[in-house]
């Protein structure tokens, strides 16, 4: 196993980035922290132009919650299969349930074909 750090940038969030440390595996990866949801990971490949702000609406594609604190997110790849799911905890006071959320999704990619099915 290995310990992968990983940090994006969110002009958006004064000090809060995308920050999420992780362990990798052959089965898969577990990360943990402030990261993009299963739904805008899993769409990213499916997009014609890959989330090009210019370009794309990605807010009415797939909502404002792209981003999500205190979430756990594994990642498995197995050949053209991509699986997803997170749990995000939220954080917001006076509320457990403040912020939180959760989702799942399967990617499928060949050559000629891209499926794709998520919740979040």
């Amino acid at each position: 196993m290995a310990l992968a750090p990983c940090c994006f940038h969110a002009p958006h969030a004064r000090p809060r980035l995308v920050r999420a440390k992780g362990l990798s595996a052959p089965y898969g990866k577990v990360t943990l922290g402030r990261q993009y949801t299963t739904l805008f990971e899993l769409n990213a490949s499916h997009s014609p132009t890959t989330y090009a702000t210019q370009c794309e609406p990605v807010v009415f594609m797939l909502g404002t919650s792209l981003r999500e604190d205190n979430m756990v997110r594994y990642t498995g790849s197995f050949g053209p299969i991509t699986t997803e799911a997170h749990r995000a905890f939220g954080e917001q006071p006076g509320s457990i349930a403040g912020g939180a959320g959760w989702g799942a999704g399967a990617s499928y990619r060949s050559r000629s074909l891209g499926l794709q099915v998520a919740y979040d």
